[in-house]
C-alpha cells in the first residue's frame, strides 16, 4: 500500500500520481488545498494506513530496492521490536536514485540505546515501525515544524524496543533548503 499525501503543493504532481494510480491499485491519494505541517501530513497517512507496518518517504527520500522487504522481514521475525532503522547514503544531488547516487558520505547510525537517544536523534530519515504503536501513543505532534519524529521516537522508546539494521538501505538528500536546515532563525 502506498499512501500519497499532497498538502497544498503547487508543483502539479496530480498528473504523475494519477498515471501511477491507473497502473497500480494499491495507491491511495489524499490531497488538501491548504499547506500543512509535515507531521499533519504524516498523520493523515498513518490514519489512512491499513498495513501492519509504516514507513515514510518524503519527496527527497530514496530507498534501496529491497529496503522495505528487509525491514519488514525483521519486524516479522522479531515481534519484540517496534521500530527498525538502517544506515543511509548522503547525497547533495536532487532526484538521484539509490542505485545511481554519487554519495558524499554515509550516516552509519549507532545501535539503539534509549539514553543516547536523549542526546541526539540517530534513528535516521527512513525507519519502519509497527502501525499498532499509534494505538498506544497517538500520532506525531502536529505543532512541530521539525523534529516531530524525534519527539515521537522518544515517546515510544519508553516501552518499545528499536533495532539498528547494519545495512545501507536509504539515500538522504543533504540540502541547505531542506526542512531541517532551511529556516534556522
Amino acid at each position: 500500500e502506498i499512501i500519497v499525501v499532497n498538502t497544498g503543493s503547487t508543483q502539479d504532481e496530480d498528473p504523475i500520481i494519477r498515471e501511477y494510480m491507473a497502473k497500480y491499485d494499491n495507491i491511495v491519494y489524499i490531497k488538501t488545498d491548504e499547506r500543512e505541517t509535515i507531521y499533519r501530513a504524516w498523520n493523515r497517512g498513518v490514519k489512512a494506513a491499513r498495513g501492519k507496518y509504516i514507513t515514510n518517504a518524503n519527496t527527497d527520500d530514496r530507498h534501496r530496492r529491497d529496503a522495505f522487504e528487509i525491514l519488514s522481514h525483521i519486524l516479522d521475525e522479531r515481534p519484540e521490536i517496534t521500530l527498525v532503522y538502517a544506515d543511509s547514503l548522503i547525497t547533495k544531488t536532487e532526484n538521484e536514485t539509490f542505485e545511481t547516487a554519487s554519495p558524499i558520505g554515509i550516516f552509519q547510525w549507532q545501535d539503539f540505546d534509549r539514553r543516547a537517544l536523549f542526546a541526539r536523534c540517530f534513528i535516521g530519515p527512513q525507519p519502519m515501525w509497527r502501525q499498532e504503536v499509534h494505538d498506544e501513543y497517538g500520532c506525531f505532534d502536529e505543532s512541530f515544524e521539525s523534529a516531530g519524529d524525534y519527539e515521537f521516537w522518544l515517546r515510544i522508546s519508553r516501552t518499545r524496543q528499536f533495532l539498528h539494521v547494519k545495512e545501507t538501505l536509504g539515500l538522504y538528500l543533504s540540502s541547505p533548503t531542506g526542512m531541517e536546515r532551511g529556516d534556522m532563525q
